[in-house]
């Protein structure tokens, strides 16, 4: 688990969406076959956005990744 500080009043979803996705690229790339569960709602949102760029930007590929709807 990673514990991350953002101040207070910061747009806290570009921010963490960035930093939270890279994270999942980074671990993809050395784990093809993770395992993600996938929230729903406007929260991760940011998250999701970043995977999506990534993908688009030919930074990770999903063909092995099984996600998990929550």
């Amino acid at each position: 688990m990673r514990v991350v500080q953002v101040p207070v009043g910061t747009d806290t979803g570009p921010t963490i969406g960035a930093l939270v996705g890279g994270w999942i690229v980074d671990h993809v790339a050395t784990r093809p076959d993770t395992v993600l569960g996938l929230a729903n709602g406007s929260s991760p949102a940011p998250v999701y956005a970043h995977l999506v760029d990534a993908h688009r930007a030919g930074r990770v590929s999903f063909a092995d990744v099984t996600g998990v709807l929550l």
